[in-house]
């Protein structure tokens, strides 16, 4: 029986990583997304238009000098049709701090939420023991919301409550954790170098 119990317990932590990882991947991406969508309405310009301004591509090639960019993601900006679905989270977050002109509270929380997802990355187990990675990361993620619309603000909260009622969730493959891995090194590397601001 202590086994049974012992095995319960391991799942459950394994569960409270997995919806962390889930918060932060999935309803993390869609609320930067729909950030970036609504800068951009706001200014009347598309994605690959902006894309395209010779002061973007300007910063493109700088992020591109100083490794801040990897190939891959810089063909995604500069293909002929780049679509907002087709990045991840940690080129979604590199596209706001770096090529989107944000609020000092917007650069704070999608700093703040990347930092999250790289405690995640480094942990040494797939496991946590309690919800606090989650309730941080929910917090952020619902604070970023409020600067999209109100009916946005409304849909991220349902999605948290939902993922928070699952009682598992389906867990990411190993390429999402090496992914956040990738994004953490970056991270180190430019902080370790001259000063960007903590960005990538």
């Amino acid at each position: 029986m202590a086994n049974v119990t012992k095995s319960l317990t391991e799942l459950q932590k394994s569960d409270k990583y997995q919806r962390a990882l889930s918060l932060n991947l999935d309803c993390g991406s869609d609320t930067l997304r729909k950030l970036i969508d609504t800068i951009l309405d706001s200014k009347n310009v598309t994605l690959k238009k902006h894309l395209q301004d010779v002061a973007v591509q300007t910063k493109l090639n700088q992020l591109k000098k100083r490794k801040i960019i990897y190939s891959e993601q810089l063909k995604q900006l500069n293909s002929k049709k780049p679509d907002l679905l087709c990045m991840d989270i940690s080129l979604l977050t590199i596209v706001l701090l770096e090529l989107i002109s944000t609020t000092t509270t917007q650069v704070s929380n999608i700093t703040k939420l990347r930092q999250k997802r790289n405690e995640l990355a480094h942990m040494s187990r797939s496991q946590l023991d309690d919800d606090i990675p989650f309730n941080e990361a929910s917090q952020i993620i619902t604070d970023l919301s409020k600067d999209v619309s109100p009916e946005f603000e409304s849909e991220i909260k349902i999605q948290i409550q939902e993922l928070k009622r699952r009682e598992l969730v389906c867990t990411h493959s190993n390429l999402d954790v090496v992914k956040l891995h990738n994004e953490s090194l970056m991270v180190k590397l430019v902080e370790g170098g001259e000063d960007v601001k903590g960005k990538i």
